[in-house]
């Protein structure tokens, strides 16, 4: 058994499973491959600590199996925690399956020890018989790419060290070294679905072709490597597809719609974006009408981004900020207003070559001496500004859609306002309002600090998703 040791060892380091030094928090069951697990981890020398869950579905059976990992944690000198799982009270309150809020809680739980526990990963026992009836299982239920491939070797702190392995294998170890374990009746009862592959699916496989499971295997290791080679192609497509830019000082990213509109499978790749960028892949039937409509404005919103479909482009910016911009309001003399715009008072007689109208703006110094209230915000509905040089008022909002401003800068654009006037929208248009007479020496320099940045693409070659 020399060389299965090796063989675990050899897929660990090809695959950084366990960091040098750190601890590994073992998954422990009672079952064979589980304790198998936790013997190799030992005879590689790992530091662990073991944790066994305690479902409570199969009575005094949930209690055995406990008291065997405590009895074998103990012989062995293995730190172990344990905790017993509500799972039928989850299962119930969730509207989910046993199997499934069993696995949730249980994959809690384990995080939450992890960390107190100083443990740098969570070691599970899936092998290769797993793998092949969990992707039979993603088949069966429909599935991407990514269903196809399995489980992987490392899936954040969750590590697999028995994943290159056969059960035979594991089985064939445990006998070596004499190690006993313990069986869960419930894993030859055929209500679960992964039992109906395991005990009658895969059984008949077997009997029909040759060696079905090593097949099978075979397959989904060919298809890992497509796989891993596709979302490689796929993110070089998506960061030629993709400029980064500053939008009123705020970091947005835009994803080029025309050029995404030439690959021959653009939903599929529209697809990949939304999910690159924390959406549900079923939106992408609605933005790409939203892109091939041209129709502005159409936005969506996840826990941590915001997009929105512009004429050319779909605009990508943090929730947060979109959010915050609805609150912020900063009066004049204040860090975050001085952040925001330079102030000098002048004396020298003023010339129109003094400001550009947009980036800077001249105001007599008595409009700003009598002012009772000078803040900067963002715009809100119903805005309205008098431009420089034009008689009546106008709509803000008219303004920005004259400018050709995206959603994000019409959210983000600041305004200065002096006694509920708005005499400035900052870095692109002045009120009549700030007219200084010709030659007056007393008037104010205002001039942006927030610079805007909005880079033009050259056109890559990429990808044609058939």
């Amino acid at each position: 058994m020399d060389c299965f040791v090796a063989q675990i060892e050899r897929f660990c380091k090809a695959n950084n499973l366990l960091p040098d030094g750190g601890r590994a928090l073992v998954a422990v069951s009672g079952g064979a491959d589980s304790v198998a697990l936790l013997r190799l981890l030992l005879e590689m020398n790992v530091p662990v600590v073991a944790a066994h869950a305690n479902h409570g579905l199969r009575g005094m059976e949930s209690d055995r199996d406990q008291q065997f990992v405590e009895r074998l944690c103990d012989r062995l000198a293995v730190p172990l925690i344990v905790t017993r799982l509500r799972v039928r009270e989850a299962a119930a309150a969730r509207s989910m399956s046993i199997e499934m809020a069993a696995r949730e809680l249980r994959y809690a739980w384990l995080e939450r020890v992890r960390r107190k526990q100083k443990c740098e990963v969570i070691a599970v026992a899936h092998h290769a018989d797993d793998q092949v009836e969990t992707v039979l299982l993603n088949m069966l239920r429909g599935t991407g790419l990514q269903g196809l491939v399995g489980m992987r070797p490392v899936n954040g702190r969750v590590v697999r060290p028995l994943l290159a392995v056969r059960r035979a294998d594991v089985l064939r170890y445990l006998d070596s070294i004499k190690q006993d374990f313990v069986t869960d009746s419930s894993n030859l009862e055929n209500k679960y679905r992964r039992n109906r592959i395991r005990n009658v699916v895969m059984p008949a496989l077997e009997s029909q072709f040759a060696d079905a499971t090593q097949r099978l295997l075979d397959s989904i290791a060919r298809i890992t490597q497509g796989t891993d080679l596709y979302h490689e192609l796929v993110a070089n497509v998506i960061s030629g597809l993709t400029s980064h830019c500053s939008v009123e000082g705020a970091p947005v990213r835009r994803i080029d719609t025309q050029r995404l509109l030439e690959y021959a499978n653009c939903p599929m790749l529209l697809k990949e974006i939304l999910k690159s960028e924390g959406f549900g892949m079923d939106l992408a039937d609605e933005v790409m009408t939203a892109i091939k409509s041209r129709s502005t404005g159409a936005s969506y919103s996840s826990s941590t981004l915001t997009i929105t479909v512009e004429r050319d482009f779909i605009e990508c910016v943090e929730s947060r900020l979109l959010k915050n911009a609805a609150y912020e309001e900063h009066e004049i003399g204040s860090a975050a207003f001085q952040q925001k715009v330079e102030i000098w008072r002048k004396s020298e007689p003023f010339e129109a070559t003094s400001v550009n109208g947009r980036d800077t703006v001249a105001v007599p110094a008595a409009l700003l001496d009598g002012a009772r209230r000078v803040v900067l915000r963002h715009w809100r509905e119903g805005d309205r500004m008098r431009p420089f040089g034009l008689h009546g008022t106008k709509l803000l909002s008219d303004l920005m859609v004259a400018q050709q401003f995206t959603s994000a800068q019409k959210r983000l654009a600041w305004l200065l306002e002096i006694d509920g006037v708005v005499v400035w929208l900052v870095g692109h248009r002045a009120a009549e309002a700030t007219r200084v007479d010709k030659g007056s020496t007393d008037w104010v320099l205002l001039r942006s600090r927030v610079r805007q940045h909005y880079p033009h693409q050259a056109p890559q070659a990429g990808l044609i998703l058939d």
